[in-house]
C-alpha cells in the first residue's frame, strides 16, 4: 500500500498515511490460503495490514493517547469504515490508555470516520 497507488489521507498534522479502500482487499489478500482470504474490508484486522501502515496507526493511537492524557480524557470511540474501526480497536487495547482511562476526570466521544465516500462522485441517470 505504499507504493502510491493507495489514496491518501491526513489526520493529525503530521500523519499522512492511507487508508484501507476496496481495491487493497486483492492486496491483502494475495498471499493468504483460500480459506482465509477476507471477505470484505470489515474482516481486515491490525495484524494482516502492512507493515508501514501498523506503524502509522500506532504512531497516531500514541499521539491521541497523549493529547487525551494532558486533558485528562476517557474517550469512548465509535468507528464509521473498516479503518475508523482498525484504529479504534488500536485505542481500546493500547496500554498506557487502559491506566489512563482510570484516572481521567473528564469524559468525551471521538468517532472516527473513513472519509472513502469523498472519492465517488456524483451520478445521474
Amino acid at each position: 500500500m505504499s507504493d502510491g497507488a493507495g489514496l491518501g489521507l491526513t489526520g493529525l498534522a503530521h500523519h499522512t498515511w492511507e487508508k484501507v479502500c476496496t481495491k487493497d482487499l486483492k492486496r491483502l489478500n494475495s498471499p493468504r490460503p483460500d480459506k482465509k482470504k477476507f471477505g470484505s474490508l470489515n474482516d481486515v484486522d491490525f495484524q494482516s495490514l502492512p507493515f508501514e501502515l501498523q506503524i502509522q496507526i500506532r504512531s497516531l493511537v500514541s499521539s491521541l493517547n497523549s493529547m487525551f492524557e494532558v486533558l485528562q480524557l476517557k474517550e469512548e470511540c465509535f468507528a464509521v469504515g473498516p479503518t475508523g474501526r482498525i484504529i479504534a480497536g488500536e485505542l481500546a487495547n493500547y496500554p498506557q490508555a487502559k491506566h489512563r482511562r482510570k484516572t481521567a476526570q473528564h469524559k468525551a466521544s471521538i468517532i472516527f470516520i473513513d472519509r472513502t465516500l469523498d472519492l465517488s462522485g456524483c451520478r445521474h441517470r
